[in-house]
């Protein structure tokens, strides 16, 4: 799935079936965000002028908050600098969507993008799974090994994200290679795939002057983890 920038027409899930196809009642789409803007060490999110994210750090995701259907104005600003975004944006939150809101770029160059989720994931059986968010460099294709080396992620092109792949519960080591060069570009060490619960590991540039790549691993669709936007 590519995504796209905010405004743009990107794919989202809807409706009242999770991933794991458990069926539910949703009523307003879940938010979190995830600063990865090199140079810019904190920023706030502002959503029609009221902070729903204040003073993000580099590579930190947020909790969830919960946000009704609508068109909606999106500001973003240094952490401190109330008068100045250095992005903004109008976006539509559509009832039973869960997004992580990724700011990405430079100073001089941010985009926000869309990386749907399961409105709720529970899996139904003795498994978790995990995917691949390529948020690296325009340039970069990238594969995805486990320790055994069996290869699980496959040509995966920036701003693209993998399907979920099903894994026994247990911690991993996940090695990320240029699919072009089979170079390793990063490696994710000691990922707690956990039992019921789904994941995501996202490849960004590090917030240093010389381009190397980081890996971020986070839990999708913590529903629980919710709370009030400004908290």
């Amino acid at each position: 799935m590519v995504l796209n920038h905010l405004g743009a027409g990107v794919k989202r899930m809807y409706g009242g079936m999770s991933f794991f196809g458990t069926v539910n009642m949703p009523v307003s789409a879940h938010i979190r965000f995830l600063n990865v803007i090199r140079g810019l060490q904190e920023v706030s999110l502002y959503i029609d002028g009221q902070q729903y994210f204040s003073d993000v750090p580099f590579g930190l995701f947020t909790d969830y908050v919960c946000s009704p259907p609508g068109i909606y104005n999106l500001a973003l600003n240094r952490a401190g600098d109330y008068g100045s975004p250095v992005l903004q944006s109008t976006e539509t939150f559509s009832v039973g969507s869960s997004i992580t809101l990724a700011a990405t770029g430079e100073r001089s160059n941010i985009k926000i993008y869309q990386i749907p989720e399961p409105y709720s994931a529970r899996e139904t059986g003795l498994r978790t799974a995990l995917r691949l968010v390529n948020l690296s460099t325009e340039e970069k294709v990238l594969d995805g090994w486990l320790h055994t080396g069996a290869k699980i992620f496959s040509g995966v092109r920036y701003t693209e994200l993998s399907p979920y792949v099903r894994l026994q519960p247990n911690f991993y080591t996940l090695t990320i290679t240029d699919a072009d060069t089979g170079e390793t570009i990063a490696v994710a060490e000691n990922l707690n795939l956990q039992l019921g619960k789904i994941h995501s590991v996202y490849v960004v540039m590090a917030n240093t002057e010389n381009n190397t790549f980081i890996t971020l691993f986070t839990t999708d669709s913590e529903i629980s983890d919710i709370t009030a936007p400004g908290t």
